[in-house]
């Protein structure tokens, strides 16, 4: 089974993201609100994509939270969800080389034509 975490401080966008993912087949191994318990995980390691919203508990600390994990698993696919259009937060986010950048509101149907893209050999 394919494997996601999501990393988002809205605790009700999490689990609504979450149940939408699973509803397309994927397992949602870990619903991550704050580096403390980033930190604690033991399921990065399994992951396959990780979505990371750009602001998790500071201003453009996605990148933080994105380092971290690919600490732990070099090869799983990231996907930054940014707010909107700037060229300098682009750029920030485009520096690391995500497997994708999606623009919030998340679209649905990207979404999941992002994952199947992604994760159709994980």
């Amino acid at each position: 089974m394919k494997k996601v975490v999501i990393i988002n401080s809205n605790r009700e966008y999490l689990v609504q993201l979450s149940d939408y993912i699973e509803s397309l087949g994927y397992s949602v191994l870990e619903r991550i609100h704050c580096k403390s318990q980033l930190l604690q995980s033991n399921s990065i390691e399994s992951a396959s994509a990780a979505i990371i919203d750009s602001t998790v508990e500071l201003k453009n600390d996605g990148l933080d939270f994105a380092r971290m994990i690919k600490k732990s698993n070099r090869s799983i696919a990231i996907i930054f969800t940014i707010k909107k259009y700037s060229p300098v937060a682009v750029d920030q986010f485009l520096s690391f080389s995500p497997s994708r950048i999606l623009f919030k509101p998340v679209n649905r149907s990207e979404l999941k034509i992002t994952l199947k893209m992604l994760l159709s050999g994980a």
